[in-house]
């Protein structure tokens, strides 16, 4: 018995279809059911949440069973080419505030090896940005970073 990467995506793919009712026992007449390792990869995505139902083992023949297999969100979410609402769910968002993004970039100024009265008028301006300028020069300032690998470590 083995897993199989393909029988695993043809049990997900059957089960989307029937996500709005459950498929029960039509998947016993699919091709898939009846090949040698559906138990174990039945098993598998069951273990990874990917499919529900109720589980059951018979301990003679020491098989596992999974009686009203429905697909879950997280199965869903797999077959979707964007990662589904999971995906969305687990992005994260970067906030900066604004006062730490002035003192960032005054620290940085006032390191320069340049004249003090440049300097003091670079600050002034720093002072001044409006929150949406601090917000598009942060962006600059992280392509150029980006745009030079090298200083990333």
């Amino acid at each position: 018995m083995k897993l199989d990467r393909n029988h695993q995506l043809k049990i997900l793919e059957y089960l989307r279809d029937y996500y709005h009712c459950p498929s029960d026992e039509r998947i016993n007449e699919q091709s898939f059911f009846n090949d040698e390792n559906y138990s174990m990869n039945l098993k598998y995505l069951y273990e990874y949440g990917l499919v529900k139902g109720h589980e059951t083992m018979d301990f003679k023949n020491r098989k596992f069973s999974l009686g009203g297999v429905e697909i879950t969100a997280k199965g869903l979410d797999l077959l979707e080419d964007d990662g589904g609402v999971g995906a969305i769910l687990r992005s994260v968002v970067v906030k900066f505030d604004a006062e730490n993004i002035r003192r960032i970039m005054k620290e940085k100024v006032l390191s320069f090896n340049i004249p003090d009265e440049q300097k003091t008028s670079l600050v002034g301006k720093i002072k001044n940005f409006s929150g949406k300028a601090l917000e598009t020069i942060t962006l600059k300032l992280l392509e150029k970073g980006l745009d030079n690998p090298s200083i990333l470590g």
